[in-house]
């Protein structure tokens, strides 16, 4: 379209003005409270895998035994770990800010991954794995509006 490719230099250049720019306007005392929240989200998050491959899959058996990735197969999004995520990311950076003490600042990451966990295997129980996979309900809707005509 531009019949322009940037090279490796623009680049740099680019990172480098940028950076300078977002020092200058004060970005490393608001860096803290981003990497908090960042932490105690990709642990929670990583906790709603690991929860959801070896006690909702496995030993719980909800939902297939596999991951689907057919976009057409499954829900546009499934409240089990969505739900889990924002709760839990959302009490756990609450008191890694330090609004819950110091205690609760120092061991937030760990009770936010705990409490993902949690959550996770309570919404997929609760659920029933409904929104695991989209199929099973379309074949069984199919089956049943064929055997009515």
């Amino acid at each position: 379209m531009f019949k322009f490719t940037p090279g490796r230099r623009l680049w740099l250049v680019v990172s480098g003005i940028s950076a300078i720019i977002l020092m200058l306007g004060g970005i490393v005392d608001h860096l803290d409270t981003a990497m908090i929240f960042q932490g105690v989200f990709l642990l929670s998050w990583a906790a709603i895998l690991v929860t959801d491959a070896l006690i909702i899959k496995k030993a719980l058996k909800i939902g297939e035994g596999y991951y689907e990735d057919r976009q057409e197969y499954l829900y546009k999004w499934n409240p089990v770990g969505v739900v889990s995520l924002i709760v839990a990311s959302g009490i756990g950076t609450f008191a890694a800010l330090g609004y819950m003490g110091p205690f609760s600042q120092n061991t937030a990451a760990f009770f936010a991954a705990i409490l993902a966990a949690i959550l996770t295997v309570i919404i997929a129980v609760l659920t029933k794995g409904k929104y695991y996979k989209k199929v099973l309900q379309m074949i069984s809707r199919k089956r049943i509006t064929s055997h009515n005509h």
